[in-house]
């Protein structure tokens, strides 16, 4: 998902992709990330 954002972020820079399905899904995985990110407890 962090290799799929990552290059969806630059490339989106350079191309017009004209599909918002690729958008939404880097949105979705964005904040998927979010939510499961792990902290330890001291």
């Amino acid at each position: 998902m962090t290799t799929y954002q990552r290059a969806y972020t630059f490339l989106s820079q350079i191309f017009d992709y004209g599909n918002t399905d690729f958008e939404k899904r880097t949105i979705f995985y964005k904040q998927l990330r979010r939510k499961n990110t792990y902290r330890e407890d001291d």
